[in-house]
């Protein structure tokens, strides 16, 4: 049986009632690939909860800042008409859209929308 470090430390194994001499017999005899996918087991639900727990910070995140933003802002920064934008908004529902392409078209369009208008005529 391999001598590990910790068993200057670890009561000897004659110590230990039937059951835990069992324990720790088969403890002492796991491969380190064995225990690395033990401990991969017993960590992959934490690492799917802190994921989860990420993302939400994130939503959160993000809707802290479409709050903040102007209808201008916000139309240039989603795939929407000024139109859109305002159901939108009032609907509490706004989900990012589109490439920066589209970002680009609708930032020309919200200027076109929001720019005074000038007078016809001379």
């Amino acid at each position: 049986m391999t001598t590990w470090a910790c068993d200057q430390e670890c009561p000897t194994i004659h110590s230990l009632n039937p059951s835990e001499q069992t324990s720790y017999t088969m403890a002492m005899s796991v491969t380190p690939e064995q225990l690395r996918r033990i401990l991969e087991e017993a960590v992959a639900p934490l690492s799917e909860e802190i994921g989860a727990l990420r993302r939400e910070i994130t939503t959160l995140r993000n809707r802290l800042g479409e709050a903040t933003l102007s209808q201008k802002e916000v139309c240039a920064r989603y795939d929407v008409s000024p139109s859109t934008v305002l159901r939108r908004q009032q609907e509490g529902a706004l989900t990012r859209l589109g490439t920066e392409r589209r970002a680009r078209y609708c930032a020309r369009e919200c200027e076109r929308v929001f720019r005074p208008r000038k007078p016809y005529g001379p």
